[in-house]
């Protein structure tokens, strides 16, 4: 399954934990939407999210974009090789995570309040399927 979009939300919490879920909006694309909660879930957290269809944040990113060739598409982003290497590390992390989050979000904003790099994603292995992508930030 592709996705059309990765989504840092909401701000970075102090001991947080990256979780993430899938969503899909009124014109089908999916997103692979990454956020933080401060501190590991408990039992019953973890039953709703896994109704709800959320999983561990490096879990996500690993699966959807880890070990994949990242192009960011024109001169929007400073530090532009820093993020590319950060998103397509072969296994992510929490830390390596953070660090793309704050890379995204610390972007020139746009009036909305949300931050849009576009990108395009490259299968490394198999059929050299790309497909364009969109990275941002959302408060």
């Amino acid at each position: 399954m592709n996705v059309n979009n990765l989504v840092f939300r909401g701000n970075l919490q102090p001991d947080g934990v990256w979780y993430g879920k899938i969503e899909k909006n009124e014109a089908g694309e999916k997103s692979l939407v990454l956020f933080q909660r401060e501190g590991e879930r408990d039992k019953s957290q973890h039953i709703s999210d896994k109704m709800q269809g959320v999983h561990k944040g490096e879990k996500l990113a690993t699966e959807f974009i880890a070990g994949k060739k990242l192009n960011l598409v024109g001169n929007t982003i400073r530090d532009k090789n820093l993020l590319q290497s950060y998103l397509q590390s072969g296994h992510q992390t929490s830390t390596t995570l953070t660090q793309a989050y704050n890379l995204v979000k610390n972007q020139i904003e746009t009036p909305s309040g949300k931050v849009v790099i576009p990108a395009e994603l490259t299968q490394t292995s198999g059929t050299a399927a790309t497909q364009n992508i969109k990275i941002r930030w959302e408060p």
